[in-house]
């Protein structure tokens, strides 16, 4: 009450005196007496007489509240802290614990999104630097795989021919007239043989190879020549 009294009024209280029932007066002093000094107020304990008369300071005060006029020193109603509550209400130790569960819970899911989005953030500033070199990579392997067949040292055409070829004789009872490669592994040879015995020698060591897969014969017509077709699958024996 003191502290929220008007500077100029409150420089002029100098004194307290503290008088009614002896035992509840004296404890009274003795516990807001240091207080008091901080202040620059001297506190004493005044024993009255029984049925002594109140001082007439008490009297004055009350003449004045019951005339409704303004009473120049009185006691404040006490100010409530809603934080002193809120640290009331978390005395018990169940409620402290509950308390503390809580709050680490809200930091824990706090400091989660920080260091994801701390994280994320790197990675779009690292991916930011190397947005164009990655870019132009692409493009470089891109033009890499599209002429690569013309840079290799054997190209697989080529390989599919030279299969081919190994099986036909080298007397010239066999020869090709057409060959036709689809899809970089679909063969199809078109030919001529002078005898049967000589196509079927052919086509057994054309069927032995490891890389042909799958052969079979479209068509066979004529006597001498042998006009004949046959068409299978050609892979590479690492594919295997």
């Amino acid at each position: 009450t003191l502290g929220r009294l008007p500077e100029a009024l409150r420089q002029q209280v100098t004194q307290a005196r503290f008088s009614g029932t002896p035992a509840t007066a004296e404890n009274l002093c003795i516990e807001i007496r240091q207080h008091l000094s901080r202040m620059g107020i001297d506190s004493r304990l005044q024993r009255a007489p029984e049925g002594a008369a109140h001082p007439g300071a008490a009297l004055e005060a009350a003449e004045l509240h019951l005339r409704q006029q303004p009473v120049a020193f009185e006691f404040l109603v006490p100010e409530v802290n809603r934080w002193q509550v809120a640290v009331r209400q978390f005395d018990d130790r169940r409620r402290r614990w509950i308390a503390g569960a809580i709050v680490g819970s809200i930091l824990l899911l706090v400091l989660t999104y920080l260091v994801r989005s701390h994280i994320a953030s790197s990675l779009e500033s690292e991916w930011d630097g190397m947005r164009r070199k990655v870019a132009d990579l692409e493009a470089l392997q891109g033009r890499i795989r599209q002429f690569r067949p013309w840079f290799e040292p054997a190209p697989q055409s080529l390989q599919i021919v030279e299969g081919l070829a190994a099986a036909f004789p080298d007397q010239g009872d066999v020869w090709a007239k057409n060959v036709q490669v689809v899809d970089g592994t679909k063969v199809t040879c078109t030919g001529f043989a002078r005898s049967q015995s000589a196509l079927l020698a052919w086509f057994d060591r054309l069927r032995a190879r490891p890389d042909v897969t799958g052969l079979r014969v479209e068509q066979v017509r004529g006597e001498n020549p042998i006009q004949f077709s046959v068409a299978y699958k050609w892979e590479p024996h690492d594919a295997r």
